[in-house]
């Protein structure tokens, strides 16, 4: 990832950030706070600067531009420690309360991952000397029920509407678009116009909804429950090719582990 990408990224992460803590009531409740996915650390230092030493934190990622990046930013700070590795969290927590935030990580986790049912159990299965006391996820997730065939008339707007070059570069990478769930992925993309390869690239719907429900398991019940669509995404979609979104494409769960 070169510098400017970089960049792009992490600002990309950062935008919305206070809208990724809507869980923060809840780390009331634990000692030990997870970020999978902790990027340049900006959420780490959110989490920081409002609960101070009263916690310890793991800035978790396996990029090593952004370990570098982690490492620098919290280099003599007692509190944070930056995890390279998955499998060396069991060993590092104990039995304190712990809770993971998987903030749109678990897409490219299911897009790229090699060892998923290690994943599963370290997060979900009890990998931890217990399950984590809490997850919260929010991330990009399309029910299966949008593989139903495309509309013509939207097929038409967005042909008519889409940038021609970002349109076959989608589809020669995707193949052609067929379905609403097509469709979708490529309107979830357009927008990235000057990181487009590095987007395009990326499943944002490796995990559709139902299958995250099962991934969930029965060690977890829902506090908060949310599927929906961004109002941002919906109405720039519809001013842009007009077309409306009618499925729900992003997730926002607290999960607590069952006593």
């Amino acid at each position: 990832m070169n510098g400017n990408i970089l960049e792009e990224y992490n600002a990309a992460m950062q935008q919305g950030l206070m809208d990724k803590l809507y869980f923060l009531d809840y780390c009331n409740e634990v000692h030990n706070i997870v970020d999978f996915g902790a990027a340049d650390g900006s959420l780490i230092e959110l989490l920081y600067n409002r609960f101070g030493n009263t916690k310890r934190y793991f800035a978790v990622d396996n990029s090593l531009e952004m370990l570098d990046i982690l490492h620098n930013r919290f280099q003599g700070n007692p509190c944070v420690r930056v995890v390279g590795d998955m499998q060396d969290l069991p060993s590092i927590f104990g039995t304190d309360k712990t809770a993971v935030i998987l903030s749109s990580v678990l897409h490219e986790i299911y897009s790229y991952g090699t060892d998923l049912r290690q994943f599963e159990k370290i997060i979900f299965g009890g990998g931890f000397s217990e399950c984590p006391e809490y997850i919260f996820i929010r991330d990009m997730s399309l029910s299966r029920t949008a593989n139903r065939p495309i509309d013509i008339n939207d097929l038409l707007r967005l042909r008519t509407k889409a940038n021609p070059s970002t349109l076959q570069e989608y589809t020669d990478f995707w193949g052609e678009i067929h379905s609403d769930r097509d469709m979708l992925h490529y309107l979830l993309k357009y927008r990235y116009e000057d990181n487009f390869d590095r987007e395009n690239r990326e499943n944002y719907f490796s995990l559709p909804y139902e299958r995250l429900l099962e991934v969930v398991g029965n060690k977890y019940y829902f506090v908060h429950h949310e599927h929906y669509v961004l109002p941002y995404l919906r109405n720039v979609i519809y001013r842009d090719f007009g077309i409306t979104v009618r499925d729900n494409t992003h997730v926002k769960l607290i999960l607590r582990r069952k006593q």
